[in-house]
Protein backbone atom coordinates (compact mmCIF):
# COMPACT_ATOMS: atom_id res chain seq x y z
CA UNK A 1 0.00 0.00 0.00
CA UNK A 2 2.46 2.44 -0.78
CA UNK A 3 2.14 5.62 -2.76
CA UNK A 4 5.13 6.90 -5.17
CA UNK A 5 5.32 11.06 -5.02
CA UNK A 6 3.93 12.25 -8.68
CA UNK A 7 7.56 13.33 -9.25
CA UNK A 8 8.97 9.98 -8.49
CA UNK A 9 11.11 9.05 -5.55
CA UNK A 10 11.19 6.50 -2.94
CA UNK A 11 7.75 4.62 -2.17
CA UNK A 12 6.23 6.28 0.93
CA UNK A 13 4.35 3.33 3.14
CA UNK A 14 2.35 5.30 5.75
CA UNK A 15 2.39 4.03 9.06
CA UNK A 16 -0.41 2.99 11.59
CA UNK A 17 -0.84 5.22 14.70
CA UNK A 18 0.71 2.98 17.33
CA UNK A 19 3.87 2.69 15.08
CA UNK A 20 4.13 6.51 14.80
CA UNK A 21 6.81 8.78 17.21
CA UNK A 22 5.30 11.25 19.73
CA UNK A 23 4.64 15.10 18.33
CA UNK A 24 6.28 16.29 21.25
CA UNK A 25 7.84 13.68 23.97
CA UNK A 26 9.47 14.60 27.23
CA UNK A 27 11.15 12.02 29.79
CA UNK A 28 12.62 12.40 33.14
CA UNK A 29 12.59 16.43 32.43
CA UNK A 30 12.09 19.25 34.79
CA UNK A 31 10.93 22.99 34.23
CA UNK A 32 10.26 22.87 30.78
CA UNK A 33 8.25 25.55 28.60
CA UNK A 34 6.43 24.26 25.69
CA UNK A 35 4.06 27.11 23.63
CA UNK A 36 2.85 27.64 20.18
CA UNK A 37 3.62 23.98 18.66
CA UNK A 38 1.39 22.71 16.40
CA UNK A 39 1.16 18.59 16.09
CA UNK A 40 -1.18 16.58 13.88
CA UNK A 41 -0.66 13.15 12.38
CA UNK A 42 1.33 11.33 15.08
CA UNK A 43 0.80 8.99 17.75
CA UNK A 44 0.26 10.88 21.10
CA UNK A 45 0.80 15.20 20.14
CA UNK A 46 2.57 15.85 23.73
CA UNK A 47 3.85 12.85 25.93
CA UNK A 48 4.78 13.20 29.47
CA UNK A 49 6.32 11.08 31.46
CA UNK A 50 8.02 11.50 34.87
CA UNK A 51 8.73 15.33 34.08
CA UNK A 52 7.51 18.02 36.37
CA UNK A 53 7.35 21.75 36.73
CA UNK A 54 6.50 22.00 33.01
CA UNK A 55 4.17 24.95 31.08
CA UNK A 56 2.87 24.17 27.84
CA UNK A 57 0.45 26.73 26.16
CA UNK A 58 -0.76 28.00 23.13
CA UNK A 59 -0.58 24.53 21.12
CA UNK A 60 -2.62 23.14 18.73
CA UNK A 61 -3.12 19.71 18.29
CA UNK A 62 -5.54 17.62 16.30
CA UNK A 63 -5.64 14.21 14.06
CA UNK A 64 -3.59 12.04 16.81
CA UNK A 65 -4.20 9.47 19.12
CA UNK A 66 -3.77 11.47 22.76
CA UNK A 67 -3.94 14.89 22.53
CA UNK A 68 -2.35 15.61 25.69
CA UNK A 69 -0.77 11.95 27.29
CA UNK A 70 0.64 12.54 30.89
CA UNK A 71 1.97 10.46 33.10
CA UNK A 72 3.50 10.11 36.78
CA UNK A 73 4.31 14.26 36.06
CA UNK A 74 3.26 16.48 39.02
CA UNK A 75 3.08 20.28 39.08
CA UNK A 76 1.97 21.11 36.01
CA UNK A 77 0.44 23.89 34.39
CA UNK A 78 -1.67 23.94 30.78
CA UNK A 79 -3.17 26.73 29.35
CA UNK A 80 -4.82 28.24 26.53
CA UNK A 81 -4.45 24.84 23.79
CA UNK A 82 -6.52 23.27 21.54
CA UNK A 83 -6.89 19.66 20.79
CA UNK A 84 -9.49 18.54 18.22
CA UNK A 85 -10.83 16.07 16.14
CA UNK A 86 -8.24 13.37 17.95
CA UNK A 87 -9.08 9.64 18.98
CA UNK A 88 -9.47 11.36 22.63
CA UNK A 89 -8.31 14.81 23.63
CA UNK A 90 -6.15 14.20 26.72
CA UNK A 91 -5.51 11.04 29.07
CA UNK A 92 -3.81 11.79 32.42
CA UNK A 93 -2.89 9.26 34.56
CA UNK A 94 -1.09 8.62 38.06
CA UNK A 95 -0.08 12.47 38.40
CA UNK A 96 -1.20 15.31 40.86
CA UNK A 97 -1.47 19.18 41.65
CA UNK A 98 -2.14 19.89 37.91
CA UNK A 99 -3.51 23.34 36.18
CA UNK A 100 -5.37 22.92 33.37
CA UNK A 101 -7.28 26.01 32.46
CA UNK A 102 -8.35 27.75 29.39
CA UNK A 103 -8.16 24.64 26.95
CA UNK A 104 -10.71 23.68 24.68
CA UNK A 105 -11.13 19.96 23.69
CA UNK A 106 -13.20 19.25 20.85
CA UNK A 107 -14.56 17.16 18.08
CA UNK A 108 -12.93 13.60 20.03
CA UNK A 109 -15.47 11.39 18.95
CA UNK A 110 -13.58 7.67 18.70
CA UNK A 111 -15.18 5.09 20.63
CA UNK A 112 -12.92 6.60 23.71
CA UNK A 113 -13.50 10.05 22.48
CA UNK A 114 -12.72 12.27 25.90
CA UNK A 115 -12.36 15.73 26.23
CA UNK A 116 -10.58 15.28 29.72
CA UNK A 117 -9.80 11.57 30.84
CA UNK A 118 -8.38 11.48 34.47
CA UNK A 119 -7.09 8.26 35.67
CA UNK A 120 -5.71 8.67 39.65
CA UNK A 121 -5.40 11.88 39.45
CA UNK A 122 -5.50 14.21 42.45
CA UNK A 123 -5.54 17.80 43.86
CA UNK A 124 -5.48 19.27 40.42
CA UNK A 125 -7.62 22.35 39.31
CA UNK A 126 -9.47 22.30 35.65
CA UNK A 127 -10.97 25.93 34.88
CA UNK A 128 -12.45 27.65 32.09
CA UNK A 129 -11.91 24.75 29.65
CA UNK A 130 -14.40 23.91 27.21
CA UNK A 131 -15.02 20.50 26.56
CA UNK A 132 -17.76 19.90 23.66
CA UNK A 133 -18.49 17.62 20.67
CA UNK A 134 -16.60 14.31 22.31
CA UNK A 135 -17.46 11.19 23.21
CA UNK A 136 -17.39 12.00 26.82
CA UNK A 137 -16.86 15.45 28.01
CA UNK A 138 -15.06 14.42 31.33
CA UNK A 139 -13.92 11.29 32.93
CA UNK A 140 -12.64 10.31 36.31
CA UNK A 141 -11.69 7.05 37.69
CA UNK A 142 -9.76 6.70 40.83
CA UNK A 143 -9.32 10.36 40.71
CA UNK A 144 -9.52 12.23 44.19
CA UNK A 145 -9.94 15.72 45.62
CA UNK A 146 -10.13 17.51 41.97
CA UNK A 147 -11.61 21.48 41.23
CA UNK A 148 -13.77 21.49 38.39
CA UNK A 149 -14.99 25.31 38.08
CA UNK A 150 -16.33 27.58 35.40
CA UNK A 151 -15.71 24.99 32.18
CA UNK A 152 -18.47 24.36 29.49
CA UNK A 153 -19.37 20.64 28.99
CA UNK A 154 -22.01 20.47 26.35
CA UNK A 155 -23.08 19.01 23.30
CA UNK A 156 -21.26 15.61 24.11
CA UNK A 157 -22.59 12.27 23.97
CA UNK A 158 -22.23 11.91 27.69
CA UNK A 159 -21.29 14.91 29.61
CA UNK A 160 -19.17 13.35 32.98
CA UNK A 161 -18.79 9.84 33.81
CA UNK A 162 -17.68 9.71 37.50
CA UNK A 163 -16.81 6.14 38.64
CA UNK A 164 -17.05 4.91 42.24
CA UNK A 165 -13.28 4.63 42.97
CA UNK A 166 -13.51 8.91 42.12
CA UNK A 167 -14.05 10.63 45.49
CA UNK A 168 -13.93 14.02 47.51
CA UNK A 169 -14.36 16.31 43.80
CA UNK A 170 -15.89 19.42 43.56
CA UNK A 171 -17.82 20.45 40.99
CA UNK A 172 -18.82 23.82 40.67
CA UNK A 173 -19.67 27.22 38.03
CA UNK A 174 -19.37 24.73 35.39
CA UNK A 175 -22.17 24.76 32.31
CA UNK A 176 -23.03 21.63 32.10
CA UNK A 177 -25.89 21.23 29.13
CA UNK A 178 -27.62 19.68 25.73
CA UNK A 179 -25.24 16.18 26.31
CA UNK A 180 -26.95 13.18 25.27
CA UNK A 181 -26.07 11.62 28.10
CA UNK A 182 -26.43 14.43 30.93
CA UNK A 183 -24.32 11.68 33.22
CA UNK A 184 -23.11 8.69 34.33
CA UNK A 185 -22.87 8.50 38.12
CA UNK A 186 -23.37 4.84 39.02
CA UNK A 187 -21.68 3.30 42.24
CA UNK A 188 -20.43 7.00 42.44
CA UNK A 189 -19.67 8.30 46.25
CA UNK A 190 -21.36 10.84 47.38
CA UNK A 191 -18.51 12.62 49.19
CA UNK A 192 -18.25 14.60 45.42
CA UNK A 193 -19.71 17.58 46.03
CA UNK A 194 -21.77 19.33 43.31
CA UNK A 195 -20.88 22.90 44.15
CA UNK A 196 -17.93 25.37 45.12
CA UNK A 197 -18.33 27.66 48.08
CA UNK A 198 -22.33 27.40 47.88
CA UNK A 199 -22.20 28.10 44.28
CA UNK A 200 -23.65 25.03 41.93
CA UNK A 201 -23.60 24.38 38.25
CA UNK A 202 -25.92 25.63 35.65
CA UNK A 203 -27.93 22.53 34.34
CA UNK A 204 -30.27 24.74 32.32
CA UNK A 205 -33.64 26.91 32.66
CA UNK A 206 -35.88 24.02 34.13
CA UNK A 207 -37.33 23.77 37.59
CA UNK A 208 -35.50 26.77 39.21
CA UNK A 209 -36.32 29.30 42.12
CA UNK A 210 -34.64 32.57 43.16
CA UNK A 211 -36.48 34.15 45.36
CA UNK A 212 -33.42 36.16 46.68
CA UNK A 213 -32.39 36.73 43.70
CA UNK A 214 -28.54 35.90 44.19
CA UNK A 215 -28.18 33.45 40.94
CA UNK A 216 -28.89 30.34 43.23
CA UNK A 217 -32.03 28.46 43.18
CA UNK A 218 -33.19 27.58 46.29
CA UNK A 219 -34.74 24.21 44.76
CA UNK A 220 -32.17 21.34 43.84
CA UNK A 221 -31.47 20.06 40.73
CA UNK A 222 -31.08 16.35 40.23
CA UNK A 223 -30.02 14.32 37.24
CA UNK A 224 -30.69 11.06 37.08
CA UNK A 225 -28.53 8.03 35.08
CA UNK A 226 -31.25 5.88 34.18
CA UNK A 227 -29.48 3.23 32.83
CA UNK A 228 -26.57 2.71 35.08
CA UNK A 229 -25.10 -0.10 35.20
CA UNK A 230 -26.88 -1.87 32.49
CA UNK A 231 -24.44 -0.24 29.84
CA UNK A 232 -22.21 -2.78 31.02
CA UNK A 233 -23.71 -5.49 30.38
CA UNK A 234 -25.88 -4.12 27.39
CA UNK A 235 -24.32 -1.21 25.54
CA UNK A 236 -26.89 -1.19 22.95
CA UNK A 237 -29.34 0.56 25.42
CA UNK A 238 -27.58 3.93 24.92
CA UNK A 239 -29.44 3.62 21.74
CA UNK A 240 -32.47 4.75 23.34
CA UNK A 241 -31.19 8.17 24.83
CA UNK A 242 -32.54 11.29 23.93
CA UNK A 243 -35.87 9.47 22.89
CA UNK A 244 -39.10 11.50 24.43
CA UNK A 245 -40.58 8.35 26.76
CA UNK A 246 -36.94 8.64 28.74
CA UNK A 247 -36.56 11.99 28.93
CA UNK A 248 -39.76 12.17 30.36
CA UNK A 249 -39.53 9.21 32.56
CA UNK A 250 -36.06 10.64 33.59
CA UNK A 251 -37.67 14.48 34.44
CA UNK A 252 -40.14 13.11 36.27
CA UNK A 253 -37.87 11.01 38.68
CA UNK A 254 -35.58 13.82 38.87
CA UNK A 255 -38.67 15.32 41.01
CA UNK A 256 -38.63 12.53 43.38
CA UNK A 257 -36.05 11.67 45.84
CA UNK A 258 -34.70 8.90 47.35
CA UNK A 259 -36.02 6.68 43.95
CA UNK A 260 -32.59 4.10 44.58
CA UNK A 261 -31.92 5.05 40.82
CA UNK A 262 -28.18 6.75 40.76
CA UNK A 263 -28.66 10.64 41.00
CA UNK A 264 -26.53 13.72 41.07
CA UNK A 265 -27.83 16.29 43.19
CA UNK A 266 -26.97 19.51 42.91
CA UNK A 267 -28.62 21.63 45.75
CA UNK A 268 -27.14 24.93 44.68
CA UNK A 269 -27.78 25.03 40.83
CA UNK A 270 -27.36 27.93 39.48
CA UNK A 271 -30.15 30.24 37.82
CA UNK A 272 -28.06 31.47 34.53
CA UNK A 273 -24.73 30.41 32.95
CA UNK A 274 -22.19 32.29 34.82
CA UNK A 275 -20.42 35.04 32.66
CA UNK A 276 -16.47 34.34 31.88
CA UNK A 277 -14.08 36.15 34.00
CA UNK A 278 -12.52 38.22 30.82
CA UNK A 279 -16.14 39.72 30.23
CA UNK A 280 -16.69 40.65 34.18
CA UNK A 281 -14.83 43.30 34.21
CA UNK A 282 -16.20 44.93 30.66
CA UNK A 283 -19.99 44.21 32.06
CA UNK A 284 -19.10 46.24 35.12
CA UNK A 285 -17.33 49.04 32.95
CA UNK A 286 -20.59 49.15 30.92
CA UNK A 287 -23.13 49.00 33.94
CA UNK A 288 -21.10 51.96 35.74
CA UNK A 289 -21.03 53.70 32.38
CA UNK A 290 -25.12 52.88 31.70
CA UNK A 291 -25.35 54.34 35.16
CA UNK A 292 -23.67 57.93 35.14
CA UNK A 293 -25.31 58.57 31.76
CA UNK A 294 -28.82 57.56 33.61
CA UNK A 295 -27.74 59.88 36.73
CA UNK A 296 -26.98 62.72 34.42
CA UNK A 297 -30.01 62.61 32.38
CA UNK A 298 -31.84 63.06 35.84
CA UNK A 299 -29.65 66.03 36.62
CA UNK A 300 -30.44 67.62 33.86
CA UNK A 301 -34.07 67.10 34.15
CA UNK A 302 -33.94 68.72 37.22
CA UNK A 303 -32.16 71.25 36.86
CA UNK A 304 -34.12 72.53 33.67
CA UNK A 305 -37.29 71.85 35.78
CA UNK A 306 -35.78 74.27 38.71
CA UNK A 307 -34.38 76.99 35.87
CA UNK A 308 -38.09 76.69 34.49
Amino acid sequence: DCSVPPGGGDCAVPLPVPQRGNGIHLWSSLHNTVTHNTVHHTRDGVYFSHSNHTYAAHNTIHDVRYGLHYMYSDDNTFEHNRFFDNESGSALMYSTRIAVRHNVFRDNRSQRGYGLLLQTVSKSRFAHNRMIQNGTGVYLENSTRNTFADNVVASNYRGIRVTGSSMENQFGRNVIRGNLNTATVSGARATNAWHVDGRGNYWGPRGLLDLNADGVSELPHRTVDLFGERREDFPYVDLLAGSPGLSLLADALARVPGTGIPTITDEHPLVAPPSPPEEEGATGLGSLFTLGIVLLTVGAVALRRRVV
